[in-house]
């Protein structure tokens, strides 16, 4: 536990010292941006479409169920807690709407959710939403042993589900996984156990559960995420950074450095509506604006080309939906398979007893 903390400190500690670059990047982005961006909401017919979105019934994920609502798809809601109130503002919208129960701290729930999706006639667009960012109230998750609940929700339930519904069911639907720019300080070696020295708990946390995001979508969109891959096709998947934002995810904040959090998020953080840019971006453009294996930022990004990490992925102006700079460990392939292994192990009861 004190070693879990003091993981967690450096994060923070990193992301504070960064701030002066941030800032910096952020004013000399400023003047450019006023000529440059675009930041109109992208559009097309999604009429027939059924999207499903987990995680759909508030922030991010609510805005992005009533945008594409809006182009005419129909959207199945994935999620814990059904809300009439939402399902009612996807009507008003333009679009209907159905649910499903989907809750991401029981590998049951994932199973069930992907027994009845196998049931559907298919998936258009998949987008894996869901997640939170600390491991309040619990550190462990109650349905993976030796797994963080941040680590488990964030990444080892989509896994399972992905594996679950399949190739086949999969392999005409665009799949976009929610990363964030905190990936850039994950820790690849906490994405799996060393088997030579197994640990009493993962020590994945948020920054590695959005690499691993990352890494999904790769594999997914390179054809190695599926079983017996060889026989398989790419399938279109896209990574997204919503970017910082007011939402619902940080509602297990430390209550005492709570009301300093809702006054930055109020100056400088993005609203629901434009931190799902990236997502509807990846959800509804062609793909010779959006190719598969892409990694989007809501933020402003320079024609000038700067090394490795920079603050314009961090915070600026806001500029609906560009490519990025996405931190990939240089032996992705390798451990990639391990992180996979390692899923496999929590989720072995799930994965092996046939889905009827």
């Amino acid at each position: 536990m004190v070693q879990f903390w003091i993981c967690r400190f450096g994060v923070y500690a990193r992301t504070i010292a960064l701030s002066p670059i941030i800032l910096c990047c952020g004013i000399c982005a400023i003047f450019e941006t006023f000529f440059f961006c675009n930041q109109k909401i992208p559009k097309s017919d999604l009429r027939g479409k059924r999207v499903v979105i987990t995680g759909p019934t508030s922030g991010i994920g609510k805005e992005t169920a009533k945008r594409l609502a809006a182009q005419g798809a129909h959207i199945v809601l994935a999620s814990r807690t059904r809300s009439p109130a939402i399902e009612r503002e996807i009507k008003d919208a333009g679009g209907s709407v159905s649910l499903i129960h989907f809750d991401l701290l029981s590998l049951d729930s994932v199973r069930n959710c992907a027994r009845v999706l196998l049931r559907e006639e298919k998936i258009d667009i998949l987008v894996l939403n869901a997640g939170i960012n600390t491991n309040f109230p619990t550190l462990q998750h109650p349905d993976i042993p030796r797994c963080t609940t941040v680590f488990g929700v964030n990444f080892v339930g989509n896994f399972l589900l992905l594996r679950l519904l399949g190739f086949e069911k999969l392999k005409n639907t665009r799949i976009i996984c929610l990363s964030s720019v905190m990936h850039h300080f994950a820790d690849p070696t906490k994405l799996f156990f060393d088997t030579e020295n197994l640990l009493p708990m993962l020590p994945a946390d948020y920054s590695e559960s959005k690499l691993a995001m990352n890494l999904l979508a790769r594999a997914i969109s390179e054809a190695r995420f599926f079983p017996h891959s060889s026989t398989n096709k790419p399938i279109y998947a896209v990574a997204v950074n919503p970017g910082a934002v007011s939402s619902e995810i940080w509602r297990h904040t430390w209550p005492p450095i709570k009301p300093l959090l809702q006054l930055i998020m109020t100056l400088f953080f993005l609203t629901p509506d434009q931190g799902a840019a990236t997502t509807v971006a990846a959800a509804v453009q062609p793909t010779s604006i959006v190719p598969s294996n892409t990694y989007l930022t809501p933020y402003y990004q320079p024609s000038f080309k700067l090394p490795g990490r920079s603050g314009f992925e961090f915070v600026g102006p806001f500029a609906g939906a560009r490519p990025a700079f996405c931190r990939i460990p240089s032996c992705e392939h390798e451990i990639a398979s391990q992180l996979w292994d390692t899923c496999e192990l929590f989720c072995d009861r799930f994965l092996t007893d046939p889905l009827t």
